[in-house]
């Protein structure tokens, strides 16, 4: 059974030590001696596991106070049940629980083609923000427009996807941009056409069974100055 319980095993988060950055007070945390415990061997079914976090990392258990702590993310890939962290809560999400996670937090792009342009995911660790509309924005996707694109790998797990998208102002000529939410096979879901001087716009997509999905920006217009597109308030369900 694969929701069985593992004994004499915790199971925490995966990113517990780093996750710590962004907690929002400081009583809720204790300071801790604890060891990577390279010696101790993880099996399922009679089979070793090499565990990995969401970046495709090699992680180990930790071993304190005579327990052994094993990354929560490894372990629900074992048991193939879904784990979601809900930053904005301090919350770890595990199995279907119908509710929305933070898309930037919880889903990590694979790979990119940036195509000689900016782009980068910032989350609120990176203390950086943007503006609209009377809105600030810590976590966001920003793209400087030239047929970039985010690849990220959902193994069918989710249902739905929204975001909000807006650009820069800068552009004096008032080029619009347009992203394009890219499934498997290469199956347009979305495409959204965003001008300098939008509020955010939200935008709503089922990606049930989906197990590729990209994010292309492309420039509809040549402008004087760069397009830069940020895309914000990103959850998945």
């Amino acid at each position: 059974m694969k929701k069985r319980i593992i004994k004499n095993v915790a199971i925490v988060l995966a990113l517990a030590f780093c996750l710590v950055i962004g907690a929002s007070a400081d009583s809720l945390l204790e300071k801790i001696e604890a060891y990577l415990n390279y010696g101790i061997t993880v099996k399922y079914d009679g089979v070793e596991q090499t565990m990995y976090d969401a970046n495709g990392k090699q992680v180990y258990p930790i071993s304190y106070q005579g327990t052994t702590y094993v990354p929560i993310r490894a372990v629900s890939n074992m048991l193939d049940i879904d784990v979601n962290w809900d930053g904005a809560n301090n919350t770890v999400l595990l199995g279907k629980t119908g509710e929305y996670a933070d898309f930037i937090e919880t889903v990590k792009p694979y790979t990119q083609n940036n195509n000689g342009a900016y782009m980068n995911h910032f989350t609120i660790s990176d203390d950086k923000h943007k503006d609209r509309g009377g809105k600030t924005y810590n976590n966001y996707i920003e793209f400087m427009v030239n047929n970039a694109e985010f690849f990220y790998n959902l193994e069918g797990k989710y249902e739905e996807f929204t975001f909000s998208t807006f650009c820069n102002t800068d552009n004096i000529n008032g080029d619009f941009v347009v992203l394009k939410v890219i499934g498997d096979n290469e199956e347009v879901l979305a495409s959204i056409e965003v001008t300098p001087y939008d509020l955010p716009k939200v935008t709503t997509i089922d990606v049930t069974g989906v197990q590729q999905l990209s994010l292309k920006l492309t420039k509809a217009k040549a402008g004087e100055k760069d397009n830069f597109l940020y895309i914000v308030d990103a959850k998945i369900k």
